[in-house]
């Protein structure tokens, strides 16, 4: 996500602008050491640190060996702060994930056609003025099929950025970047990433509901007991205790530089496409709870599961939801990346197993240092998995 984001990181250091950085302390007593695969995990994410991330941790949770959470390297390099498995990670795009839940839930209700035209739900100023949006689909902006472009990408919104890194841009500003530009495709013909389809999903929730931050919280972290997860409207947002320090390595030379006030601004602006900040534990009840269909009846998590080709080799797209084919499976989740973080959460029920990998650090340009994250990381962990 956000190229003009790393544009604001790299302005505000090229000024020399001191970052204003999150209280990273946070107590924690968690111990797996008597975990049967305590040793060969904490191996693993040791060996990641050592190869350069800032900080990193891993959640296993099987239905076999139970759960393992274990943290290496440092939630604040200027406090010295070890990470633990405690602390709340920016989730970045994994947030699509519930919204696209939120949602179906609506959809049971018979609150939302997912079928129907989304300008059947947003204000004329909006839908007259989107590409396709007179003939995308709610649906269609959930599977990004919609063919509307991705806001972030264009030149107007990196002049803009560029000129002022942090000032507030509503969402609706956000969305008159891509009025009048062409779009990229019919809808429904081909998958085409982008956080504009879900900016626009939360604006449509917030029509039907009034405001679709409540029904989130109302509807997913109430229920399901995430007292450990905020988006807005939750006490301490966007800057709860026990967040990370979040970095990125602007000159590819693996020299990190403190970014935290620019990752808070992306994750606080942000609606819909981005904006949860949860525990590892948080993250991974709400997509175990999410795939073994203890949220969605099951005929809505059967459309939730039909997937799309992204075009990218192993990875299709769903309903606010990704399907990775690995060495060790098949595995439902969604991955996340921004300025200062990178994230995966995922789960495969022919195991029974829930995995979680989070970094604080940038992932949104491709870098040497952040590829040890994804793929390097990421397929580690599976190759391990693999031989279990």
């Amino acid at each position: 996500m956000k190229r003009a984001l790393v544009l604001s990181a790299v302005l505000l250091a090229a000024c020399g602008e001191r970052v204003s950085r999150p209280d990273s302390r946070c107590p924690c007593t968690l111990d797996f050491s008597d975990h049967p695969r305590a040793a060969e995990y904490q191996e693993l994410v040791d060996r990641y640190v050592h190869r350069g991330l800032p900080g990193l941790v891993l959640l296993v949770d099987s239905d076999s060996d139970g759960l393992w959470i274990g943290a290496s390297g440092v939630a604040s390099i200027e406090d010295r702060i070890e990470m633990n498995g405690c602390h709340v990670h920016h989730g970045a795009s994994v947030a699509k994930s519930y919204l696209a839940t939120v949602t179906l839930l609506l959809a049971e209700q018979g609150q939302i056609d997912l079928d129907a035209p989304i300008q059947d739900y947003l204000p004329r100023r909006i839908y007259t003025n989107i590409p396709n949006g007179r003939s995308a689909t709610v649906r269609q902006l959930m599977n990004h099929t919609s063919g509307i472009p991705e806001y972030n990408d264009q030149a107007a919104y990196l002049v803009d950025q560029f000129n002022d890194p942090l000032d507030d841009v509503s969402t609706e500003e956000r969305l008159a970047y891509v009025y009048g530009e062409d779009p990229l495709a019919a809808p429904g013909t081909k998958v085409a990433y982008a956080d504009t389809n879900f900016m626009l999903l939360a604006l449509i929730v917030d029509g039907i509901t009034g405001d679709h931050a409540a029904e989130l919280r109302n509807a997913l972290l109430e229920p399901l007991g995430l007292s450990h997860t905020y988006y807005h409207g939750v006490d301490g947002y966007p800057e709860p205790e026990c967040l990370t320090n979040n970095y990125f390595d602007k000159k590819g030379n693996r020299r990190l530089e403190n970014i935290s006030d620019v990752q808070i601004y992306a994750t606080e602006q942000v609606v819909g496409a981005d904006g949860i900040i949860a525990s590892p534990e948080d993250f991974a009840r709400f997509f175990t709870a999410l795939i073994e269909g203890e949220i969605l009846q099951s005929e809505s998590l059967d459309q939730m599961e039909e997937f799309e080709p992204t075009g990218v080799e192993r990875v299709e797209y769903g309903l606010g939801l990704s399907r990775f084919h690995t060495d060790s499976g098949v595995w439902l989740g969604h991955t996340g990346s921004t300025v200062g973080s990178g994230c995966f959460v995922f789960r495969n029920q022919e195991r029974g197993t829930t995995i979680a990998g989070f970094t604080n650090l940038g992932l949104s340009f491709p870098s040497p240092l952040g590829h040890e994250f994804i793929p390097g990381f990421w397929d580690a962990l599976h190759a391990i998995l693999a031989e279990q």
